[in-house]
């Protein structure tokens, strides 16, 4: 039997932040949350994906009321979202991205949101840039073949700048009426989940390496209540923190995982399709930039930096061949 003094004592949320080489960025998530102090309702748990810039030690200085699980290798976003759910003793979980800023009143302002509405099964907060801009692109439509041929290959450079294809294929519609807003599915890094809902919908999916680990999250979640954003509350989101798009592997990274969520959620005919348009783009695209190397139509420093991303696809798609034998559709 669990005394009232125990329910007293149990935190409301659970704040599950993955950290990897970000410490300037986790030290300021960490301010936000008023972890310094004693936040009633709230406890933190930071795991991080065995950081070489001191993280662990600065936090555990810094913050002694923080929870720190410092795992010995990097076991990615949904390794280290698992360690946390693992870890949490709260009715809600908070996962955080190490780079967003929230105060302690709008987590207990999403926990009231859930708590109110028995058919949520996740709630984020609007995400703004840090100059106030709100970062529409991160509540996206749910992903399908058009999405990805509009918006991630050579025609993205139109796509992006017509709005009628943005809001068709891309951006949800945030700008509506009312308060709470039913979604496709919900930012990673920022979106509070009901304990139940987790025991439902299972721990995130660490097959996704990086990136598509929160979508496939959500359609399971889906299937337990709804999505929603409530507008009433926000968060600063600095987006990309922990890398650079500059970064060549992201590419493949990128495009592996949206392959694996296609074999999983999507038909066998549609995940044919994706797999041999990506992989015809990396062979026109690689052939391209061999006739620019003889035409001297670009700069070396680019057409190697092409070369890199796609040899990194090729490389990251033959290393997770197994993922998609492993996985079962539906």
């Amino acid at each position: 039997m669990t005394s009232s003094t125990d329910s007293e004592r149990r935190p409301v949320v659970s704040a599950v932040v993955v950290n990897w080489n970000m410490r300037e960025h986790t030290l300021a998530c960490l301010d936000s949350l008023g972890a310094a102090g004693d936040t009633p309702g709230i406890e933190v748990i930071v795991v991080d994906n065995a950081s070489s810039d001191g993280s662990v030690e600065e936090i555990r200085a810094r913050y002694p009321g923080v929870t720190v699980v410092a795992n010995q290798s990097n076991r990615m976003f949904a390794g280290g979202v698992n360690d946390g759910l693992r870890r949490g003793a709260g009715s809600f979980f908070l996962i955080l991205n190490p780079d967003v800023l929230i105060t302690p009143a709008t987590v207990m302002g999403l926990a009231r949101t859930a708590e109110a509405h028995p058919h949520i099964a996740g709630v984020s907060p609007l995400l703004y840039y840090p100059d106030g801009r709100l970062q529409r692109s991160f509540f996206p439509r749910w992903p399908g073949v058009f999405q990805t041929l509009l918006f991630l290959s050579p025609a993205s450079v139109v796509a992006w700048k017509i709005p009628f294809l943005r809001r068709r294929f891309f951006e949800f519609p945030l700008d509506t009426e009312g308060l709470l807003l039913p979604v496709e599915q919900l930012p990673g890094a920022c979106m509070l989940v009901p304990r139940r809902a987790v025991e439902t919908a299972g721990f995130m999916d660490e097959q996704f390496t990086l990136y598509y680990e929160d979508v496939d999250w959500c359609l399971r979640l889906r299937q337990t209540g709804l999505l929603m954003v409530d507008k009433s509350l926000s968060a600063i989101h600095y987006a990309g923190g922990s890398h650079s798009l500059k970064e060549a592997w992201l590419y493949g990274r990128f495009r592996v995982s949206l392959l694996l969520f296609f074999w999983k959620h999507h038909s066998r005919a549609a995940f044919l399709f994706l797999k041999g348009f990506f992989f015809s783009l990396v062979y026109v695209s690689r052939a391209w930039g061999r006739c620019q190397t003889v035409l001297r139509l670009r700069d070396r420093e680019r057409l190697e930096f092409d070369r890199k991303k796609y040899d990194f696809f090729l490389n990251e798609f033959s290393a997770r061949r197994s993922s998609f034998v492993r996985h079962t559709r539906g």
